[in-house]
């Protein structure tokens, strides 16, 4: 096998959660609000149907194919060709997903954070550290999610208990003002984020408990929709109608929370929970890329592909997009190109094996028929 370790469900589950987590709370709340305005809460909710469903998928797969990724069985249920190109075409979503992420990260710590620092030191850094983590596996990897989860919970809690006197509730009304449309179409936009969760059917083959991996994907799926909905709705009794003028109005919120009156510049605090949260995102994408990249050429090991992969992540992060604001504004169209890869291709995958499971199984009811038909007529 060209992976030896093992995870835990519960381990799968915090990965996901921080997987998905760690931008959308930064970067969905401005483009919902563009969308949807006071009804951009409901994003989450609706835009993650597809998500739920592909969990749903991706479990009935894994049983069909046990042992196997979403790159290994691809393969097997479309053939040669056409599995080479669906997976061709998702590990390039993958690359693609992998360079916008840590851009936006290198972007954010420079606005915010480290101004003087050139934007190449702050993303090479944790590259080097997530290139190592991706070179020692998955127990390493679960067992950080374990380990940061606590964390994460606590900086989020910490941050909404402040501003319980601050909440304009009124600012949520009138619901559905435009009708449903423009909440559709940032439920669309939310693509960007949910259905990450395909990233699961990397770790499925290396669980432990893999019977309770479809239970905690669906528990680590609502906590994740629990909370973007939650902070998309503090983000409107604060900030209102001003939300969408901000790129991250989380941030907005953090750089001038005075907590409990000894606690100042809480957007520290937030610096280490976008670390850490960009850390396990980063980990995994460049895990699965280079575990998928592996499986594609039937190589024996994937470790090697860690450092090459990530300077290509590096590279295309930098000469894929000028600055930060192109990357913004393509963001809307990425929703297409993510939805395509990482819900389309699954579904694609699971019609076709439903079709070709049932076949053989009607096959298979068959020919005991015929053989019990000519024993009758021998006799």
């Amino acid at each position: 096998m060209i992976e030896r370790g093992k995870l835990s469900s519960l381990q799968l589950g915090c990965i996901m959660y921080l997987t998905v987590i760690a931008t959308s709370m930064m970067s969905a709340p401005s483009f919902s609000h563009s969308q949807a305005e006071n009804d951009m809460w409901l994003s989450p909710i609706i835009g993650s149907i597809p998500a739920f469903a592909l969990i749903g998928m991706l479990g009935t797969l894994h049983r069909l194919y046990p042992g196997k990724s979403l790159i290994e069985y691809s393969r097997s249920i479309m053939g040669n060709w056409m599995g080479t190109i669906l997976n061709v075409a998702f590990l390039l979503t993958c690359l693609l997903q992998s360079a916008n992420q840590i851009r936006q990260f290198g972007e954010l710590m420079n606005q915010f954070f480290f101004k003087r620092t050139p934007l190449a030191v702050v993303i090479s850094t944790l590259f080097v550290v997530c290139i190592l983590a991706v070179r020692l596996g998955v127990e390493v990897i679960g067992r950080a999610s374990l380990l940061f989860m606590p964390f994460v919970i606590l900086i989020v809690v910490a941050f909404f208990l402040p501003f319980y006197k601050d909440v304009q509730l009124d600012r949520v009304l009138p619901l559905f003002h435009d009708g449903m449309t423009p909440v559709l179409r940032s439920s669309f936009y939310i693509q960007i984020w949910l259905p990450m969760y395909v990233y699961a059917s990397f770790f499925l083959p290396f669980l432990s408990d893999v019977k309770h991996a479809a239970k905690r994907c669906l528990q680590s799926l609502l906590a994740t929709v629990v909370t973007l909905s939650s902070v998309m709705l503090l983000i409107l009794f604060i900030l209102g109608p001003a939300t969408s003028s901000y790129e991250y109005p989380f941030m907005v919120l953090a750089r001038y929370l005075s907590m409990f009156d000894f606690l100042e510049q809480f957007d520290a605090v937030i610096m280490v929970f976008w670390v850490m949260n960009v850390f396990i995102r980063t980990i995994v994408t460049l895990y699965a890329l280079s575990l998928g990249i592996a499986q594609l050429l039937k190589l024996s090991d994937y470790r090697p592909l860690a450092f090459p992969v990530g300077m290509l992540v590096i590279a295309i992060c930098f000469w894929g997009t000028p600055s930060i604001a192109d990357l913004f504004a393509a963001s809307p169209h990425m929703s297409f190109i993510f939805f395509g890869a990482y819900i389309v291709i699954p579904l694609l995958l699971y019609i076709v094996a439903m079709v070709r499971n049932s076949g053989s199984s009607n096959k298979e009811h068959a020919e005991p028929s015929n053989i019990s038909t000519q024993q009758a007529g021998q006799q």
